[in-house]
């Protein structure tokens, strides 16, 4: 379990925000933090995209 002022859900939540306010497209967005990222990373993310439609 992750402490609520984790530096990795601050970025996590600074990624989110930054991309729905710069780009319009996009209804939401989710950034999972991936708890076993490859061999090599330091940290890795999952992003799933949804597009507005109309």
């Amino acid at each position: 379990m992750h402490c609520i002022d984790d530096p990795l859900h601050d970025l996590r939540n600074q990624m989110e925000n930054t991309l729905l306010k710069l780009e319009p497209r996009l209804r939401a967005v989710e950034i999972e933090i991936d708890e076993r990222p490859k061999p090599g990373l330091l940290v890795s993310f999952i992003m799933t995209c949804h597009p507005r439609m109309g």
